[in-house]
């Protein structure tokens, strides 16, 4: 745990604290951004499922894959969460370890890539929403800046690396 950083959250935490509209708001994002992504994904298979059965297999296969090897990694490593370390969040979670790499930016990432890869402005959109996403889990305390950034880059990683070999 570094004390400059936790220096650092803490400023960004007593700013919250003294706006609840902006906790309501911090709360709201991280709830409801990762329900958009897991909503538009099955979207995404039935419009693709219309053109090309290859191209629905390819947008299963690759969120899986992703998935399993961030699920794998998170047990091996099984690093702490920062408020396992003193950090006092501002969203409760009881979880404990499986903070690197974050589940929820490598699915939103590797979601929001498919849907790149399908059509360009969803795609962005959801990618904006990936962002925010990595920035509500931070903002929370629940996931340091290094486990939302190596989430969605090991998503990306991932889904460019195997996009070739399909």
């Amino acid at each position: 745990m570094n004390k400059k950083s936790n220096v650092q959250y803490q400023k960004i935490a007593d700013w919250f604290r003294q706006r609840p509209a902006a906790i309501k708001g911090l709360k709201l994002g991280y709830i409801w951004l990762p329900r958009l992504i897991e909503v538009s994904y099955p979207v995404l298979l039935f419009l693709a499922w219309q053109q090309n059965w290859n191209t629905v297999l390819r947008y299963i296969i690759i969120p899986a894959v992703v998935f399993g090897v961030v699920t794998v990694m998170r047990h091996i490593w099984d690093f702490p969460r920062p408020y396992e370390q003193g950090r006092v969040p501002l969203i409760e979670k009881e979880k404990k370890g499986h903070s690197f790499p974050s589940r929820h930016v490598a699915s939103a990432a590797v979601i929001a890539w498919v849907w790149w890869d399908y059509a360009v402005i969803p795609g962005g959109l959801l990618a904006v929403c990936t962002v925010l996403i990595a920035l509500t889990r931070v903002l929370a305390g629940v996931h340091y800046l290094k486990d939302v950034a190596a989430g969605g880059l090991l998503a990306l990683l991932l889904a460019f690396g195997m996009n070739l070999l399909f």
